[in-house]
């Protein structure tokens, strides 16, 4: 009887984690800013090009698609979602090139973002605590961690 419960506990266990896409989502952007802003933080700003951000799933069910920007920075707060940014904020892989050409990679907590004049600023937290680049950017890619969202539309 305990293998047949633990059997159908591990089916279920599978199914509910297969209906909930985790949903990863990058930005890239080839104008930016970063600026140090405290111990260990900073302050990135983007300039919006195309005022979306991408996303995809992968297995079970995979799926790809963009959201508007605005629609993005709405996942902060956005009750529905649980958790949502604002109570786990993201780790976001990062990379940028320098105007000077110079390349970094690093792994930060991303909070607080902005949006306005088609322009999106976001609070970054080392969490490797290495020194970011300060200053003019010529390209920016954001990986976003996962998080349980229905995008629809599919």
């Amino acid at each position: 009887m305990k293998k047949i419960m633990m059997l159908l506990l591990l089916g279920f266990t599978s199914l509910s984690f297969a209906s909930a896409d985790n949903v990863l989502f990058f930005q890239s952007s080839s104008d930016g800013v970063i600026a140090k802003s405290g111990k260990n933080t900073y302050s990135l700003t983007l300039k919006a090009n195309s005022g979306y951000v991408s996303y995809f799933t992968d297995r079970p069910v995979r799926k790809a698609g963009t959201v508007s920007l605005q629609k993005f920075i709405s996942m902060w707060n956005d009750k529905k979602i649980k958790p949502n940014f604002a109570e786990s904020a993201p780790n976001v892989a990062i990379n940028l090139v320098s105007q000077q050409g110079k390349n970094q990679n690093a792994v930060v907590e991303v909070s607080n973002p902005t949006y306005a004049d088609n322009t999106v600023t976001y609070q970054l937290s080392m969490i490797d605590k290495k020194p970011l680049l300060e200053g003019n950017l010529k390209h920016v890619v954001l990986f976003f961690d996962d998080i349980h969202w229905n995008p629809g539309g599919f």
